[in-house]
């Protein structure tokens, strides 16, 4: 299998048809190529975060270029382990938002009761245990950005009120009828 395509990797190209017993001085080399290559990457990429230099990376980083300083909302999309938190991570790196906290919320983790009452926040009184006020996780990414990690796991009535936290921008903690705008 031809490895050119995997960071790091293509200086192990010719390992994989290496005869058992292996010539140490072949291996030693290669290690010494990828580590030189693992260097100059770094010193030289544009995102720190973000290793390779195929067609498909460069894309990848043009797309992040065009949105980490616009005030937009993106939606990151590709299976399970493809690098979404990466991108998204990259994405708050290079924008006018870095100084503030990126905030994740990882929607499948939490239990739909929790996690309403952990994004939005909630009032004194909203609950039984609601003994203080609380900000959400919300309020917490203000100013900075807030990575929704497997947002299709969400209830739908979740997923209804994020959609218009997205168009208005605004929000009640759980509890109040108070809008919060973000």
């Amino acid at each position: 299998e031809d490895l050119a395509h995997v960071p790091y990797l293509s200086a192990f190209e010719g390992l994989h048809s290496i005869s058992l017993p292996a010539d140490p001085e072949m291996i030693l080399e290669a290690l010494e190529k990828a580590w030189k290559q693992k260097e100059e990457s770094i010193l030289t990429t544009e995102m720190p975060m973000m290793v390779g230099k195929s067609h498909k990376m460069k894309e990848i980083r043009k797309k992040i270029e065009r949105v980490s300083d616009k005030n937009i909302t993106v939606l990151i999309t590709g299976e399970t382990g493809t690098g979404k938190e990466l991108i998204a991570r990259s994405i708050h790196y290079f924008s006018h938002r870095n100084k503030s906290p990126l905030v994740k919320i990882s929607c499948g983790n939490l239990p739909a009761e929790l996690l309403e009452s952990e994004v939005f926040g909630f009032q004194k009184g909203a609950f039984t245990d609601a003994h203080r006020n609380k900000p959400g996780r919300l309020e917490l990414a203000d100013s900075g950005t807030l990575f929704l990690d497997e947002v299709g796991d969400l209830p739908l009535l979740l997923q209804v009120k994020f959609l218009q936290l997205f168009e208005d921008k605004t929000f009640a903690r759980l509890g109040t009828v108070d809008e919060r705008t973000i």
